[in-house]
C-alpha cells in the first residue's frame, strides 16, 4: 500500500471512530445489544432498499410493506452474535449521522431526501473503495438487506425460485 494512501485511510478510520464517539448514545454499553431499530435507522433502511433490490422491491401496485421488512431485518439482526449487532448499529448510526454518512458514503444529505441516481452512484462508489472499512460496511450492510429480503417467502416467487422442496 502507498504511503499517502495508508495516511488518508488512518485519517478517515480515525475521524470515524472519534465522531462517533461523540455522537449521542441511544442505549448504554450495558444495555442488551437485542434492541429495537431506532426511527433513523428504519429511514436509513426504507431509503436503501429501492437501492439495493432495485425494481424486484415493488409490488404490482408500486407499493410494499416496509414495515414487514423492518421487522424482519429486526429479527435478523437479534440472531446475530452480540458483537456483530453492535457493529450493525454503530453502521447505522454512522449512516444516519450527517458527518459520518457524508465520510463513508460522500452524501451530505439525508438518503431520504438524496435523489436515487445519487444515492445508486455513491453505492457503487462505496462498494469499490481503496478503503477496506469502507467495503465491508457496504457488503455487510447489503448481505443483511438482501438477505432479509429473500428469507422471506413471499419474495422467492419474484426470482422463479419455487420453495423448498418437500420431501
Amino acid at each position: 500500500m502507498e504511503r499517502r494512501l495508508f495516511l488518508k485511510n488512518s485519517v478517515i478510520g480515525t475521524s470515524l471512530v472519534w465522531l462517533y464517539g461523540c455522537m449521542p448514545k441511544a442505549t448504554s454499553s450495558n444495555e442488551n445489544p437485542h434492541r429495537k431499530l431506532a426511527l433513523s435507522h428504519q429511514n436509513t433502511l426504507i431509503a436503501l432498499l429501492p437501492s439495493f433490490l432495485g425494481s424486484k422491491l415493488l409490488g404490482a401496485d408500486g407499493s410494499h410493506n416496509f414495515q414487514g421488512f423492518l421487522a424482519d431485518f429486526e429479527k435478523t439482526i437479534s440472531s446475530l452474535p452480540n458483537y456483530t449487532q453492535k457493529e450493525v448499529f454503530l453502521l447505522l448510526d454512522l449512516l444516519g449521522s450527517r458527518v459520518t454518512r457524508f465520510l463513508l458514503t460522500g452524501i451530505w444529505s439525508p438518503f431520504s431526501e438524496t435523489p436515487r441516481e445519487e444515492l445508486n452512484s455513491a453505492l457503487v462508489e462505496w462498494s469499490h473503495s481503496s478503503f477496506g472499512m469502507r467495503r465491508n460496511a457496504y457488503e455487510g450492510l447489503r448481505d443483511l438487506i438482501l438477505g432479509t429480503w429473500y428469507a422471506n417467502p413471499i419474495h422467492w416467487q419474484k426470482i422463479g425460485y419455487p420453495g423448498i422442496p418437500i420431501l
